[in-house]
């Protein structure tokens, strides 16, 4: 249930002492919904849709179950209201500020894809240099377990049993990254060409004696 108190702007202090000794409007969150469609808001309701349908009786204590003055009054049933969402949208969609928006998304697909243990940069991780199991492989993104199943088409007897299993590729790649030896590469590139130059000095024998 979805309580909002309805007033009028500009109103007399006679009217606002009215207002204020009238009980809160209640409303159902399907009555909240179809309110917005009827105000013209259908960016806030887009993908909704209500069913109001018969699922049994339900007892009056249920504060799921929307009562009609007539259920209330025992004339008629009450029926459950099933609220069903037609769009999945992300979460990170009902965020209005971009910054947010931005931050938000990054998480939620490092938490999804890279295990949150890197960034997902086009079709693949970029894993965190921390991103190591105990036997050296990443982390970032694992490869999916085979699920063992006992195969459809060949019946077990008592000396065989026939297992399938399906092998799927993980919806993203693994590409690891370590910052630390990229940052190293980057900013003594002009000493490493010193060194490269001088060892192939030596190995033409033009070096100095």
């Amino acid at each position: 249930m979805i309580s909002f108190v309805v007033g009028k702007a500009g109103n007399s202090p006679s009217e606002e002492s009215e207002e204020r000794d009238k009980e809160p409007r209640t409303l159902t969150y399907p009555a909240y919904i179809a309110s917005l469609l009827d105000t013209g808001a259908k960016r806030m309701a887009a993908g909704v849709r209500m069913d109001c349908t018969s699922q049994g009786q339900c007892p009056r204590a249920c504060h799921l179950c929307h009562m009609s003055p007539r259920a209330a009054q025992g004339r008629q049933p009450s029926e459950p209201v099933l609220l069903q969402i037609t769009k999945a949208a992300p979460i990170y969609e009902l965020v209005s500020n971009n910054e947010t928006y931005q931050a938000l998304q990054e998480a939620m697909m490092s938490m999804l894809w890279c295990s949150g243990k890197g960034d997902v940069i086009d079709d693949w991780c970029r894993c965190d240099s921390s991103s190591f199991g105990s036997d050296g492989l990443p982390t970032c993104a694992p490869l999916p377990q085979p699920r063992l199943k006992l195969s459809y088409t060949y019946e077990p007897s008592s000396s065989l049993v026939i297992m399938e299993w399906t092998h799927s590729e993980p919806p993203v790649g693994v590409r690891i990254a370590d910052y630390l030896i990229s940052q190293e590469k980057v900013s003594e590139r002009s000493d490493h060409s010193k060194v490269e130059t001088g060892f192939w000095r030596r190995l033409r024998g033009e070096g100095t004696r």
